[in-house]
């Protein structure tokens, strides 16, 4: 981004003549020279309409300190370091070359401008002949290396599987142990050049906002390195990449994983509403908290009109008071449910909300019924939902229908509270939170899942709230509903019974069962490759044994999980900060519980839970029998 000269020197800001609305950009065309040849370009006004040839560059803001010179239009400016080094990697050294570069072309300082260039962003990177993908200079000399992985990678992806993932897993599945250690023309296994990948995939551009749309609506991309460059598609890097981890089992950064398979749901998934999109975008980094929004907005539906969505007006003057951008896109996203395609909850965002502190300390700062858009830090990752840690949308478990086929209904209030209708069902009566702390170690996590469940198995109420489902209550609970909800296992329907069918009578067995779990995991020493294949076997083409059951039910305890008992006997799983004195509810339009809690004549919200007994509706039957009265629950 520009910034003033020194004193004396002409103010840099006067290349921006006029305001830019919505119809126009400015392109900048970068005069010819060598790498270390000063950099001189010029700026120019273009209808948007007839912008002419220009290449559109996606990059990585980077540090906000600008030591990098440029000479536009015959000023001195100051830029970012990245944004010249990409710069001097693009210019030809004999021909002009028209590219778009956000933080030149459009005036960082002109609020209503930025307005304006955003609202159009897609169309500014649709028009562009190509996308430029910079990744930042190579000082660690790794790039040729990824470079090359990535060229024989994506070849064989195209040849073999079309670029289909499903193709993929289908014929990694069916490789022999001797095929699947067959690298072909890759590096073998063990072999430094996949640190240099590795590296790759660390790289920032992978976990920057708006590098969702910038490149997801233009097919035709080169991604440069340093020096190197590789001329290839979004979706064909994207399924390399998911190919590589699957084929080959690279240490990987897990979170950028994440991203790169986003970024290709966004690109062949465009018209998706925001409350899809906005499930992910915590996982991607934002200078400014307000592009968590307004970042993702044009590979949302509502982007194509955003007149019609006024909750949703892209406003500069906001960032610095990201929390009322949040507050005005949770508002948004349940009203529009009533008018979204998809099976998200319509109240989704709800479910975005972590409270993650096992001492129960939220933050009164701001909104507790803000989503939790930030990016988490290491130690919080995977603390949310069961399906959340293992990269399951919400709607994979379509079987979770808490209020039924209820509409959320939001009442009118001040900016700052969220006014809903549902059912108060319970008050939490006790807590443990042993499976709550995360751990590897399976001997401590099958303790933490025995103690919680000799805690329930002693308790009356609970006792007579599922009578002899108990034992299957509670198996499923701590797994929050694997056991049932799972597609992978509704084929297999009759393999999990049967398992099942063996009975936890009392917490001894259910201990010993436990403890025959951890034996499977120890005796077969399944690796990483193994576990993720075993995950894309459907029953259908690959029955899960007993033994294999066992593994999957170990893998998906909900650790990072609070467990607690209700006053009537419910048993549930909760955010960490859940304590005792908190209220289970029923929100309409909710595909789950809640825990709110309560502040005087108002509450505080905790987030979702998984309460046995509640997830299909049961409380929505009672409120139409007459048992449960409506509430209303002022959120603060």
């Amino acid at each position: 981004m520009p910034r003033s000269s020194p004193p004396g020197a002409p103010s840099p800001y006067s290349i921006y003549v006029n305001r830019l609305g919505p119809v126009a950009v400015r392109v900048l065309e970068i005069t010819p020279g060598t790498v270390n040849e000063e950099l001189r370009v010029s700026m120019r006004v273009v209808p948007l309409d007839n912008p002419g040839v220009y290449d559109a560059i996606s990059y990585v803001w980077g540090t906000t300190t600008r030591s990098g010179n440029i000479i536009c239009n015959g000023r001195l400016l100051t830029i970012t370091t990245n944004l010249e080094d990409a710069l001097r990697r693009i210019r030809d050294p004999t021909e002009k070359r028209r590219v778009w570069a956000d933080a030149l072309c459009i005036n960082q300082e002109d609020v209503v401008e930025k307005n304006n260039q955003v609202a159009i962003m897609k169309r500014i990177f649709e028009r562009a002949r190509q996308v430029l993908i910079w990744m930042a200079r190579d000082d660690d000399g790794s790039a040729q290396a990824a470079i090359n992985i990535f060229s024989i990678a994506s070849q064989y992806v195209k040849e073999q599987a079309g670029g289909d993932w499903d193709t993929m897993v289908r014929i990694v599945a069916a490789e022999t142990p001797a095929q699947r250690d067959d690298t072909r023309d890759l590096p073998a296994r063990g072999d430094q050049k996949w640190d240099a990948l590795v590296r790759f995939m660390e790289r920032p551009w992978f976990s920057r906002t708006r590098v969702i749309q910038e490149v997801s609506f233009n097919r035709r991309a080169t991604m440069l390195v340093g020096f190197e460059s590789l001329q290839i598609g979004l979706s064909e890097v994207c399924h390399t990449i998911l190919w590589l981890s699957l084929k080959i089992c690279i240490p990987k950064s897990a979170r950028n994983f994440d991203n790169v398979f986003f970024i290709m749901r966004c690109h062949d998934l465009k018209t998706y509403p925001l409350r899809d999109r906005i499930y992910f975008i915590r996982e991607f980094a934002a200078t400014k908290n307000v592009d968590k929004i307004y970042g993702i907005l044009g590979v949302s539906t509502e982007g194509a009109d955003l007149a019609q969505h006024p909750r949703l007006r892209i406003d500069y003057a906001r960032e610095d008071n990201f929390h009322s951008v949040y507050r005005d896109a949770v508002r948004h996203l349940i009203e529009y449910s009533d008018i979204t395609l998809g099976s998200l909850s319509p109240l989704h965002p709800l479910h975005l909300i972590y409270n993650l502190d096992p001492t129960g300390v939220i933050d009164k700062t701001r909104c507790s019924w803000i989503p939790t858009l930030e990016l988490p830090s290491r130690e919080d990752e995977g603390k949310g939902l069961a399906w959340v840690s293992q990269n399951w949308s919400i709607q994979d478990q379509g079987s979770f229908d808490a209020s039924k086929d209820t509409r959320p209904i939001m009442l009118e209030s001040e900016e700052e509270i969220l006014v809903l209708q549902g059912l108060l069902i319970d008050t939490i009566r006790s807590v443990s939170k042993d499976i709550a702390q995360r751990s590897t170690d399976t001997s401590q996590k099958a303790s933490a899942v025995t103690k919680c469940w000799r805690m329930c198995a002693a308790d009356p109420d609970t006792a007579h709230q599922y009578g002899h489902a108990l034992e299957d209550a509670f198996a499923k609970t701590v797994t929050q509903s694997y056991l049932e909800g799972s597609s992978y296992l509704d084929e297999d329907r009759d393999n999990v019974q049967q398992v099942l069918n063996g009975g936890f009578h009392n917490g001894n067995s259910f201990a010993a069962y436990w403890e025959s779990r951890l034996r499977v995991v120890k005796e077969n020493s399944l690796t990483g490759a193994d576990l993720l294949l075993l995950e894309q076997l459907r029953p259908k083409s690959a029955p899960l044994p007993e033994q294999q059951f066992g593994l999957l039910f170990e893998l998906r305890i909900a650790s990072g999980r609070a467990f607690f008992l209700t006053s009537h006997g419910y048993i549930g799983m909760g955010m960490p900060a859940v304590l005792p004195g908190d209220a289970v509810c029923v929100l309409f339009g909710g595909i789950t519980p809640f825990v709110l809690r309560p502040d005087g004549e108002y509450y505080r919200f905790i987030g979702e839970c998984y309460v046995e007994g509640l997830m299909e509706g049961e409380a929505i039957d009672d409120f139409e029998r007459g048992r449960l009265q409506e509430a209303l629950f002022q959120i603060v």
